[in-house]
């Protein structure tokens, strides 16, 4: 519109020109007029062009950026592949409770090999209460249970002597466990039955122990003293196989399943090749928290394996002690009765 006024404006402004040119040109007048109209119009048109493609330019810059960073967020967020299996294996350890059920089994025994010498009715410790009267086993009664086995083949009573469920199995129940380590560390507490007599009769005003028997009293209690290292070692090892609480798996299940669901599982690599770098740290991050939880039950276990070793060399020291002593008897005795035998010289 502007573009006519203009053109109208120059045709109304330049009439006295045109009535004093000739009709040529004006005509060239007018085409001039009409090529720099039409050369605005077409700069018009390619500026609005340029305008319209810079727009769109600016469009679909943003939208790459913005799927750029969607893509980045997704990447970022990318779940590693082993995080499902980290929380559950994390949260099935750490709801064992190991140390207690250890702890059970442990003074569950040692009661059963101490409270024997106690004339109370029951023996209390570490919140495990055990009646002496069904502590007792003896190999009277082992007969009488797997006798079925020995006439007839029957093994469900077989489990009571098969001590290596500790090991080759990743779960146990609790008695089955107990009567193992029981088996293992004191299979049949025998106290003097002298001893017990002579206690019985004590809170009613009777004679104490003799000298003789309170030092064999006494030596009973530090061979279980001995004994209760060993069988807090095999607790430990039977609480990691005995399922607690609402726990689906026992310890062992669960450091078996964790482990496997890597190693053994085929699709482990292929998920770990498409994971995020973020993803694969994360990855890694469980796999090393996983080795250094790892790395402090190792550190228990050498624990207790030093413990038993220095227990063994304590024991094998005395008795190497007890065997010198002994040796040096018998050499004494013996050269006493070599000289016993020896004729008297004869008188002059």
């Amino acid at each position: 519109m502007k573009k006519s006024i203009v053109l109208f404006s120059l045709l109304l402004g330049s009439k006295f020109a045109f009535a004093q040119a000739s009709t040529a040109d004006i005509v060239n007048a007018i085409d001039t007029l009409n090529s720099n109209v039409l050369a605005q119009n077409a700069a018009s048109s390619a500026d609005a062009t340029r305008k319209q493609l810079g727009t769109a330019l600016i469009n679909y810059d943003a939208a790459a950026r913005m799927q750029e960073f969607q893509l980045n967020q997704e990447l970022l967020f990318m779940a590693a592949p082993g995080s499902e299996w980290a929380i559950a294996a994390g949260a099935a350890v750490g709801s064992a409770q190991l140390g207690t059920i250890a702890t059970s089994l442990y003074t569950s025994n040692f009661l059963r090999s101490t409270a024997i010498y106690s004339i109370a009715n029951n023996a209390t410790y570490n919140g495990i209460t055990v009646a002496p009267a069904n502590l007792p086993a003896n190999p009277t009664q082992i007969y009488q249970a797997l006798k079925q086995f020995f006439i007839g083949g029957d093994s469900s009573h077989l489990s009571m002597i098969d001590t290596g469920q500790l090991t080759n199995s990743n779960r146990i129940d609790t008695q089955t466990a107990q009567n193992i380590i029981n088996m293992l560390a004191t299979p049949f507490p025998n106290p003097d039955p002298t001893i017990l007599s002579v206690l019985k009769g004590i809170p009613g005003g009777g004679s104490d122990l003799s000298g003789a028997q309170q030092e064999a009293l006494g030596t009973a209690m530090v061979e279980e003293a001995v004994n209760a290292m060993s069988t807090s070692a095999l607790s430990t090892i039977a609480a990691r196989r005995i399922l607690t609480g609402s726990a689906s798996n026992t310890f062992m299940e669960t450091v078996d399943q964790y482990s496997k669901e890597r190693f053994f599982n085929a699709t482990w690599p292929s998920a770990m090749s498409a994971a995020s770098e973020p993803a694969m740290i994360r990855e890694m991050a469980h796999m090393m928290a996983y080795e250094i939880w790892l790395q402090y039950e190792q550190f228990r276990i050498s624990e207790q394996q030093l413990a038993l070793l220095a227990t063994m060399n304590i024991v094998l020291s005395k008795i190497n002690v007890a065997i010198d002593n002994l040796n040096t008897q018998m050499e004494n005795a013996a050269a006493q009765a070599a000289a016993a035998q020896v004729p008297p010289a004869p008188k002059s």
